[in-house]
């Protein structure tokens, strides 16, 4: 019974919370000497440190198939960098995303991955690597990767403060399991029982609304030409990113009522 209520309440925070994590193909120069084959294969490395480093019930490493899928029809993953990198993660919805470039240096092969945060346009973390070969820069990318991905976690004191209420939860249901057969005898009225589940219902439902109108806005960012007006775009931008947060507010208390009431249906 402990372990049931723990995981619905992961569960359901775990959803609440999603944020979409994209990596891009890496690029290379000439000079590099890689194959497509090469750097798709970095890329594959690159996302199974993010896998890694990430908690899975917050965040979702976007595959391959997924980017591609979301891609518009004139772009590829690897046709941009730097700014660009954003704008191709605002395209398929991705809070952040990432890309590596490889170049030659001298005799060595060299690896530079960035990290971009969409909504705000802003680098986050970078890392450089210099290697004799690919078999040695695989070994250094799996030893940097997790730290560097990590640090999306110090560009969302949200999500920090989310994950210390998941513990906080997932502690308060493993306490009050604990202490059932103490107050075995209980019994809450029907109407206890039910009221949780109904507001629970409002705000999910609420939370469905907004996802609606998230997914306008961002059809409207889509499809919109802002001739350049780069101003325009970020508040269109801004507007499906509020309405993702209030989404989120919505699952997330939506959820925490669920809880309550399969708590008290459960244990009373």
């Amino acid at each position: 019974m402990r372990k049931m209520i723990i995981a619905l309440i992961l569960l359901f925070v775990g959803i609440a919370n999603a944020l979409y994590v994209a990596v891009l193909e890496t690029v290379s120069t000439k000079s590099a000497g890689l194959t497509m084959e090469d750097g798709q294969y970095l890329s594959d490395v690159l996302r199974e440190q993010a896998v890694r480093a990430l908690n899975p019930e917050v965040f979702t490493i976007m595959t391959r198939e997924n980017i591609l899928m979301m891609l518009p029809p004139d772009k590829s993953m690897d046709e941009c960098e730097g700014s660009c990198m954003v704008e191709t993660g605002k395209n398929i919805s991705a809070e952040y995303v990432a890309q590596g470039r490889v170049s030659r240096f001298g005799d060595n092969l060299t690896l530079t991955v960035e990290l971009y945060k969409t909504s705000d346009n802003k680098l986050i973390g970078s890392f450089t690597l210099k290697s004799k070969n690919m078999d040695d820069l695989e070994e250094k990318i799996k030893a940097e990767g997790p730290g560097f991905f990590a640090t999306i976690y110090d560009s969302e004191p949200e999500l920090k403060a989310a994950l210390e209420k998941q513990k906080l939860a997932s502690d308060a249901a493993a306490q009050v399991s604990e202490n059932v057969s103490e107050i075995g005898g209980l019994h809450l009225p029907v109407w206890a029982k039910v009221i949780p589940y109904v507001l629970g219902a409002a705000a999910i439902g609420f939370g469905v609304y907004e996802n609606t109108v998230a997914d306008d806005e961002y059809g409207t960012y889509k499809d919109a030409d802002f001739k350049g007006d780069k101003s325009a775009a970020d508040k269109q931008w801004d507007k499906v990113q509020d309405a993702k947060t209030m989404r989120n507010v919505m699952y997330g208390v939506g959820a925490g009522l669920m809880a309550v009431g399969l708590t008290f249906t459960v244990l009373f």
